[in-house]
């Protein structure tokens, strides 16, 4: 195996708060636009909800990714 040197603990609490991220980020892209948003007549909000939900996912995803070696 491998040593991939100071990582450790580190790279394990990193993981973890990344997928708690995560989970929030998927708990309110059904929570806010289909609850607190959700109403007769939303207008942008739901849409200016979704273009910032995308980018922070994306965000997200390339954090995952910046570490990544072939």
């Amino acid at each position: 195996m491998a040593d991939r040197g100071n990582g450790g603990a580190a790279d394990a609490r990193g993981r973890a708060l990344w997928l708690a991220v995560m989970a929030a980020l998927v708990l309110a892209g059904g929570a806010v636009p289909y609850g607190l948003l959700a109403g007769p007549a939303p207008g942008l909000a739901v849409a200016g909800f979704w273009v910032g939900f995308g980018i922070a996912v994306i965000a997200m995803i390339a954090v995952a990714t910046l570490r990544w070696r072939d």
